[in-house]
This record gives C-alpha cells, structure tokens and sequence, in this order.
C-alpha cells in the first residue's frame, strides 16, 4: 500500500501544484485547457502508440474489456434509479444519468500509471 501511494504521491503534487498557479494567478483557465489539450492530443498518443505493439492480447484481457461496458450499464442503472428518486426534471435527469456514465478514463490515466507502470497503462489503454 505504500508503495503505491509513493507512486502517486508525485501525481497529487502535480495536480496541487496546479491549483496553487491558479490560486496565485500565474495560471488562467485558459491556460489549463491549452495544456489539457496538448497532453490529450500530443501526449497520450505518443505515450499509448509504442505500448500497443508489446501488449499481449491474454484471455485476462480480453475478459477486462467486458467491464467497462459492466461499468457503464451498472452506473446508468444506479443513476437513474437516484436521479428518479430525486425528482428532476426531464432535462436534468438526462444530464445526471449522462454524466454519470460518462468514463473520462484521461483523469485516471497518472493513476494508473503510477500504481501500475507501463504494463497496467497499456492494459487500461487498451480496454479504454
């Protein structure tokens, strides 16, 4: 446990660090959003391209790929279950249950990494 919270330590810090430029205004959002998009269009291909050649398609593999549509089938009933419970309207019960399956697998992504090196990257990549 500890050696996987060392791992991700420098991705919190990263992410802290983030929050202090803005806090300080060194930062803008604008700025942010330019650096998303950059590493979302530059980075993580240039990262995720290499890894697909040295990943070996096992049967656990394929087995992971069938959880994240479980994933989203589970969360869409759970969220729309609660969303009817709270009594909204049509126009916010579509956008609780749309933004509840809605996986943004890029946020996750240091995490994984982190915890689980290149291996689990590449593996998280692949079912994503």
């Amino acid at each position: 446990m500890n050696e996987i919270f060392l791992r991700i330590v420098p991705v919190l810090a990263i992410f802290a660090l983030g929050a202090v430029l803005r806090a300080f205004k060194i930062c803008s959002r604008h700025d942010g959003d330019m650096l998303l998009k950059l590493v979302f269009y530059v980075g993580i291909p240039g990262l995720v391209l290499p890894l697909f050649a040295k990943v070996a398609i096992t049967p656990k593999l394929a087995q992971l790929v069938l959880v994240a549509p479980a994933i989203v089938l589970i969360t869409y009933l759970a969220a729309q279950f609660l969303g009817r419970r709270m009594t909204f309207d049509r126009k916010r019960l579509g956008t609780f249950i749309i933004g509840s399956i809605t996986i943004n697998t890029l946020f996750v992504l240091p995490f994984v990494l982190a915890a689980y090196g290149t291996d689990g990257f590449a593996d998280a990549m692949m079912i994503d």
